[in-house]
C-alpha cells in the first residue's frame, strides 16, 4: 500500500536533524505547494514541526515519525504573537526541575543562518553572509549580529521573526557567480574592516577556519574583486602552507 503525501512529508521531516529549517519547495518532489503547505500546517497542529514565519518551518527537537503524541511548549515569551510559532516535541520526557517538576521551557529558536538559507532556497537565490554576520559565522565576532545580513543575487528583502531580523542586500550576479562561498566570505570579512584597517591577527584566524587546500582557490577567485581586497587576500594567506588547521566552521566545509 502506497503512503499518503502526509506520511511521506512526515517521514522526510523525521529523517532530518533536529534544528533543521525547511520551506515548501523542499518538498516539491512530493506534492504541489498548496498541498505541502496544508500538510505542514497540520503537522504544526499535531506536533513535531514549528512555524517560523509564513512558508518557513523548523524541527525543534525529538520528532518521531511514528508517534503522534506531542508535548507543546509555549514560546510566547520568545516570539512575538504575530509569528505563529509553536514549539513542540515528541516521544521524550520533559527535563525535570526541582522536586521532579517539569523544568521551565527551553528558550531557543531556529538558527538564523539556517532560516536565511531556507529563504534563499525558496526564492532560488544565491546568498553569502556579509558584515558582522560573516564575522560571527566564522568565529571572529562572538556575539550574534543585531541584524543578520547577506548579499544576494536576488532582491532586497527583510524578514523578521521574534527578535531576529534577516536582511538580504542585492549584489551583482556576476560577483556571485565568479567565486565560491568561501572566497566570498573571506572578501566580505575583509570589507568589514576596510582598506588599511585589517588587524594583524586576521590572517591567522582565517587560516584556522579555512583549510590549506582552500587558499589557492580563494586567492585565484579574489582576482575578480577590487585590487586592494585581492592584495589583502594574498597577504592574509601568505603563511597558509606553514599553518595548521585547528578548527573549521562546518558551514564552509567542502
Amino acid at each position: 500500500m502506497s503512503k499518503t503525501i502526509h506520511a511521506k512529508i512526515k517521514d522526510r521531516i523525521g529523517e532530518l536533524p533536529e534544528g533543521s529549517v525547511f520551506v515548501l519547495s523542499d518538498f516539491s518532489d512530493l506534492a504541489d505547494p498548496k498541498t505541502v503547505s496544508k500538510t505542514l500546517t497540520r503537522l504544526c497542529q499535531g506536533g513535531g514541526v514549528a512555524k517560523v514565519m509564513r512558508g518557513v518551518f523548523w524541527k525543534p527537537f525529538a520528532f518521531s515519525s511514528e508517534d503522534d503524541d506531542r508535548i507543546l511548549r509555549d514560546l510566547s515569551d520568545e516570539y512575538s504573537s504575530d509569528v505563529e510559532v509553536e514549539f513542540v516535541g515528541a516521544g521524550a520526557d520533559l527535563p525535570s526541575g526541582a522536586g521532579g517538576a517539569p523544568a521551565a521551557p527551553v528558550k531557543t529558536g531556529p538558527d538564523p543562518d539556517s532560516v536565511a538559507r531556507a529563504l534563499a532556497r525558496n526564492n532560488l537565490w544565491q546568498i553569502v553572509p556579509s558584515g558582522d554576520t560573516a564575522r560571527h559565522l566564522i568565529g571572529i565576532a562572538p556575539d550574534a549580529p543585531a541584524v543578520w545580513t547577506y548579499i544576494t543575487d536576488g532582491a532586497y528583502r527583510t524578514y523578521s521573526y521574534g527578535d531576529t531580523v534577516i536582511s538580504f542586500q542585492h549584489a551583482s550576479s556576476k560577483f556571485m557567480s565568479q567565486m565560491s562561498e568561501k572566497t566570498a566570505v573571506v572578501i566580505q570579512v575583509i570589507k568589514t574592516y576596510g582598506k588599511d584597517r585589517i588587524p594583524d591577527w586576521l590572517g591567522e584566524k582565517l587560516r584556522q577556519v579555512f583549510r590549506v587546500s582552500d587558499w589557492p582557490v580563494i586567492i585565484s577567485e579574489s582576482r575578480h574583486t577590487t585590487a586592494w581586497i585581492a592584495a589583502a587576500v594574498r597577504k592574509l594567506s601568505a603563511d597558509d602552507r606553514a599553518g595548521r588547521v585547528t578548527e573549521q566552521t562546518p558551514r564552509f566545509q567542502s
